[in-house]
């Protein structure tokens, strides 16, 4: 008779000291979870935003994403819908439906991301730095030199469309 126990081989416990803490465009983006540790189902980052953090208008073509709010307030915009977010909602968005976010003027926020199945990590990875301490990047990243060219090629890659630069909403 087989055996019908569930499988306990893939236990995870990741310390907050041993996240691969990165420098995301200024933000601080730590990884939790990645698809090698989920066997590819999903990945998990908690990230730290600064006020009015917005990335560019895109889309995914393999991941959904999760957002769960921790701190601070977040808009997002996906397709024809929109919603602000406060401590403790959460949204989902699905692959291929074209959307951004954007962090509240007035404060810092932070988050949990789960994107499934994994993969984004390695978009992060290519687009970010180490970063030297669990802060906000001392400085803005996002003049790094051949930055969009580096984008365009590294989303590419990851199966992200890049619809347009922060500030474009869906459907403009």
């Amino acid at each position: 008779m087989a055996n019908s126990e569930p499988s306990t081989d893939r236990r995870l416990v990741v310390r907050a000291e041993e996240r691969d803490s990165r420098w995301f465009f200024g933000d601080l983006t730590e990884i939790i979870a990645t698809g090698e540790q989920t066997e590819g189902r999903f990945t998990l980052f908690h990230t730290h935003t600064k006020p009015n953090g917005q990335p560019p208008l895109h889309e995914h073509d393999d991941e959904d994403e999760c957002f769960f709010i921790l701190e601070g307030s977040v808009t997002f915009w996906a397709a024809d819908f929109t919603a602000t977010l406060h401590p403790g909602d959460f949204i989902l968005l699905p692959r291929h439906v074209p959307h951004t976010f954007q962090v509240s003027p007035d404060q810092e926020a932070r988050w949990i991301t789960i994107l499934a199945p994994a993969g984004f990590e390695k978009f992060v990875i290519e687009m970010s730095v180490p970063a030297e301490r669990r802060t906000l990047a001392p400085k803005d990243l996002s003049s790094f030199p051949n930055l969009e060219e580096r984008m365009q090629t590294a989303a590419a890659k990851r199966h992200i469309t890049l619809l347009g630069p922060p500030g474009t909403l869906p459907g403009a």
